[in-house]
């Protein structure tokens, strides 16, 4: 799961899950969370499942971004510095 703000780059986060079916929750539920800590909206985005932008819908606010990505490469599955596995 990638979450990060929209054109900032300090604003990035990634999590591994052993399932893509938890990935998928935990995106989700993330979403509504902070969309209703920030008193914004979430807007679920085309394509696969797990991709949601949480915005205050104003033109100036690129959003937080959510989304589930596949890891098919074992390489994506290198832990990062701010990474984290979830059992």
């Amino acid at each position: 799961m990638i979450e990060n703000t929209v054109g900032n780059p300090q604003g990035y986060r990634d999590d591994l899950f052993r399932s893509r079916r938890r990935a998928l929750e935990v995106a989700r539920s993330r979403a509504h969370w902070l969309a209703t800590v920030a008193g914004c909206r979430v807007e679920s985005l085309l394509g696969p499942a797990g991709r949601y932008l949480i915005t205050t819908g104003r033109p100036s606010d690129a959003g937080h971004m959510i989304a589930v990505e596949e890891c098919d490469d074992d390489a994506c599955l290198d832990i990062g510095y701010d990474s984290m596995v979830e059992s």
